[in-house]
């Protein structure tokens, strides 16, 4: 099981860490975000947004921003994170303009982050799929070879998304 970092969990965090804070000016001013924090709408379309992958698992969002901050200004970056506290060796990095996220593909992909542990970098592709695990793979009347997975198709990738986060949110209530 996962969930994302953002900057609008930092921004809800941070207003619940300091009631007087009014404005997204003053959190910037209060250290809770970077200096430079970028205060554009989200960047609509495609290739604003790079997945980085083959993370090490001990790597955390101060280290990671700063790396991917050498090659643009960021709007958002997503550290995916298991329940154990260390990520699931995955992040998206979304930037404010595309060209920076090209030159992010460009320098950092294969780029060692420790020694012997290169990191890949590619543009995040929009994905409609889910894939479901877990199945039972008894056999049955319909199915004559069954895999024990499934992909779920969905028009939009929002439509998938909003489905998983659902999916996972039941999953926490039946687990705690």
């Amino acid at each position: 099981m996962d969930f994302e970092y953002s900057s609008k969990n930092l921004d809800d965090q941070a207003t619940i860490n300091n009631p007087s804070i009014d404005s997204k000016e003053e959190l910037t001013n209060s250290h809770v975000f970077p200096s430079n924090w970028p205060t554009t709408r989200h960047p609509s379309g495609r290739g604003y947004e790079v997945f980085v992958g083959k993370l090490p698992r001990y790597c955390f969002e101060f280290e990671l921003f700063s790396l991917f901050e050498r090659c643009g200004q960021i709007y958002e970056m997503r550290l995916i994170m298991n329940f154990s506290d260390c990520n699931c060796s995955y992040a998206f990095i979304t930037y404010t303009n595309r060209d920076d996220a090209k030159h992010c593909i460009k320098e950092l992909n294969n780029y060692e982050t420790r020694p012997n542990h290169l990191i890949g970098a590619c543009q995040s592709v929009d994905n409609c799929r889910l894939f479901v695990g877990g199945i039972s793979k008894k056999k049955t009347a319909n199915d004559k070879n069954p895999r024990g997975f499934a992909f779920v198709e969905y028009e939009s990738h929002k439509s998938a998304a909003m489905t998983r986060r659902k999916l996972l949110s039941r999953i926490i209530q039946l687990c705690g």
